[in-house]
């Protein structure tokens, strides 16, 4: 799914794109970005309504594994 979701992607993410893509209810949705950022696959910027996430580009983590 997360590569479904990332594999193309460019920009940035947030929380209202990341529930349109992956059809989750809002709380899992949050949920999953949050995850994705403490694990090092995403990095965020701003506050609430404000928080955009970009693709962390450090070669720690590899999609599909």
């Amino acid at each position: 799914m997360l590569w479904r979701i990332l594999g193309d992607f460019e920009g940035d993410l947030n929380l209202r794109k990341y529930i349109a893509i992956s059809k989750a209810p809002r709380a899992t949705a949050q949920r999953d970005l949050t995850q994705l950022v403490e694990s090092g696959v995403l990095e965020s910027t701003g506050q609430g309504k404000a928080t955009h996430y970009f693709l962390k580009d450090n070669g720690s983590w590899a999609i599909g594994q």
